[in-house]
């Protein structure tokens, strides 16, 4: 029986996905899909227009015991917190500059842990493993595709690299289709 757990947990462990090339450093937060330092930051670019944009951690906040993250991304700011491969958001605070109280209400909003889930304001969120290895500027990454679907056509697919966060975003809303992908990203 020893044996067999053993060898169920070796398999599990070489399923672990890591990235490709331009591997970050060992880091404390590498199977997180966003990891939540202040001061990382990512920088991507638009491929319609060929704008920079850029995401943030920007500071953190104990509430409770727990440490929460205002995360910057692309323009929206979120207050999250990781568990493992799983992110939730303080869904009352969006935009905010600083929590003011106790979090009542949070989402989960990402992970790989399940196929189907459900989160506010979304008709269907799904997350599955990329088949093949993403080529972006950044480098080229195993990823999990994690996408929201609104309704009338319009979604957000979202390609993470676990340790590196977020390494392509292809959006449509009101017939206005954008494609972001990253170029750099700068861990703590």
């Amino acid at each position: 029986m020893k044996k067999l757990l053993f060898v169920i947990l070796l398999v599990l462990s070489a399923c672990v996905e890591q990235p490709v090339k331009n591997d970050p450093t060992v880091h404390k937060t590498q199977l997180e899909l966003i990891p939540l330092t202040v001061g990382n930051t990512w920088t991507y670019v638009d491929k319609s227009t060929g704008k920079q944009v850029k995401s943030l951690v920007e500071k953190s906040q104990i509430i409770d015991g727990v440490e929460w993250f205002k995360y910057n991304e692309v323009g929206d700011s979120f207050w999250v917190r990781n568990r493992g491969l799983e992110q939730f958001e303080a869904i009352d605070f969006f935009n905010e500059d600083k929590i003011q109280s106790s979090i009542e209400n949070e989402a989960l909003v990402l992970t790989t842990l399940t196929t189907e889930y459900m989160t506010p304001g979304v008709i269907k969120a799904t997350s599955k493993p990329c088949s093949i290895p993403l080529k972006v500027p950044a480098g080229e990454f195993n990823c999990h595709i994690i996408q929201f679907e609104f309704g009338n056509n319009q979604f957000s697919k979202n390609y993470y690299a676990k340790g590196v966060g977020l390494i392509k975003n292809e959006f449509k809303a009101d017939n206005k289709y954008t494609e972001i992908e990253l170029i750099n990203y700068q861990l703590k």
